[in-house]
């Protein structure tokens, strides 16, 4: 039987619907886009019975990105304790300096997690929730697809939107 590390068009179709998936293409604005022109008396706003703003949506973005890098990278990772560690308790950036940075920190992750993909599927050494490097790259997608949603969603609400380079306005 054929596995996957035997067939290099199987692999190559692979790494092009997960870096498609990363990017946003085919489903949502890019997240450069998406994120573009954001700033800081929007990121730290706070709408009754929403449970995030968008400083600490980007934030938790970053947090699990820099999980499944480690884990992408042979690391091994420890479980959370609890949902919460995966929160920021503040609003907002203390500045719109520390929010670029964040912003930068989001889309450098990606281009990583791009780079690191091509490498060999290997087998992964924390087996928690992944047995592969491609389950880990599948769940990023997703993971940044998700909350890069609710991210729009509230610069929609905030009348932030859309972006300086344009977006989707339905």
């Amino acid at each position: 039987m054929e596995t996957l590390e035997n067939n290099p068009r199987q692999i190559n179709t692979l790494h092009r619907i997960l870096e498609c998936a990363l990017e946003g293409k085919q489903a949502h604005l890019s997240p450069d886009r998406a994120l573009g022109g954001l700033r800081l008396n929007v990121t730290g706003r706070k709408i009754p019975n929403t449970p995030y703003t968008i400083w600490q949506l980007l934030k938790h973005m970053n947090y699990w990105q820099d999980k499944c890098l480690a884990r992408l990278q042979g690391e091994e990772v420890t479980e959370d304790a609890s949902w919460v560690e995966g929160w920021e308790e503040t609003l907002n950036a203390d500045s719109q300096q520390e929010l670029d940075q964040e912003i930068n920190k989001l889309l450098q992750s990606i281009e990583l997690t791009k780079t690191l993909m091509t490498e060999q599927d290997n087998p992964i050494r924390d087996q928690t929730f992944y047995a592969t490097k491609y389950d880990v790259v599948q769940s990023m997608a997703s993971h940044v697809s998700y909350h890069l949603a609710e991210l729009i969603l509230l610069r929609r609400i905030f009348g932030d939107w859309p972006p300086p380079s344009g977006g989707f306005v339905w």
